[in-house]
């Protein structure tokens, strides 16, 4: 039997209130000289709790800097060297050497209290505790439709009404940015096509992705005249919907620039528009 001690990592998003989150585990194993720290990359379910004033990015970057630092403390444990001061001069006690990384008065990851017992498998044990306390009430992760679908049906629509019709990729760009469409076809001005999913988590995702193609479009326009057009997949969740909108209206926005957005399974007299253009264009 082998003697550990293990610990709770938790997310505090608010000090006065004492909201927190478990989102790690760390373990010390003084017998093999092995310290083990796992965090929880998946953020989904902090974001349910602390919904908009929470920041997905910072949180995932926090935790790769995190996961760095106790993997090198961790190999400083077992010998010397890194970052940490050598083996003679680390803590021996498990709060002291989390301390290292996160010290008591961090304001935002906390160590939760300390525990310990006796087991024969201490990695088994590591694993089971990871699952009742840090994942247990994670959700499966939803699997949004993806660009490459979208753009899959899109052609296998192109060609059903007009066989042997393909929609070539087209690169644009000038001495600063350039970016290749998945479709192209010239009918006096070149136009795009580009299928962009917005089939997302998050309200603010949504959002963010239509303002990161308003800056891509900006910065293409400068070089050459061209028209955009888009397959957009809108989110399944009723509750997003009002995301989608303003991330429609950002894209609508850039004028004369953009030319049909097709909303899946919505707005045939869209898609009709673009798709006898498409074939107008390729039998002249």
């Amino acid at each position: 039997m082998t003697y550990y001690e293990f610990a709770l990592i938790r997310y505090v998003h608010n000090a006065a209130s004492g909201e927190c989150v478990n989102v790690g585990l760390a373990m010390l194993v003084s017998q093999k000289r092995r310290l083990r720290v796992q965090f929880n990359t998946r953020y989904g379910r902090i974001g349910q709790f602390f919904q908009d004033s929470f920041d997905g990015n910072h949180y995932r970057n926090v935790v790769r800097n995190l996961t760095d630092k106790f993997d090198e403390l961790s190999d400083a444990f077992r010998s010397e060297g890194g970052m940490f001061p050598t083996i003679q001069d680390l803590p021996e006690n498990f709060g002291g050497l989390m301390s290292l990384v996160l010290p008591e008065d961090s304001t935002t990851f906390r160590l939760g209290p300390l525990c310990g017992g006796m087991i024969d498998d201490p990695d088994s044990r590591f694993d089971e505790l990871f699952r009742q306390f840090v994942t247990r009430h994670e959700r499966p992760i939803r699997q949004g439709r993806q660009e490459s679908q979208i753009w899959s049906d899109f052609e296998r629509t192109v060609r059903d009404r007009s066989p042997g019709t393909t929609l070539q990729p087209r690169k644009l760009g000038n001495v600063d940015y350039a970016y290749e469409f998945q479709g192209s076809y010239v009918n006096g001005t070149i136009n795009v096509v580009e299928p962009i999913s917005f089939d997302l988590l998050s309200g603010s995702s949504i959002v963010e992705k239509a303002n990161g193609w308003v800056g891509r479009l900006v910065a293409l326009r400068q070089g050459v005249d061209f028209s955009f057009n888009a397959i957009l997949a809108p989110p399944p969740e009723k509750k997003l919907r009002v995301d989608f909108d303003r991330a429609r209206r950002l894209l609508v926005a850039q004028g004369n620039l953009v030319k049909y957005l097709v909303i899946e399974g919505e707005e045939p007299g869209v898609l009709e528009q673009l798709l006898r253009e498409i074939d107008e264009t390729a039998h002249k």
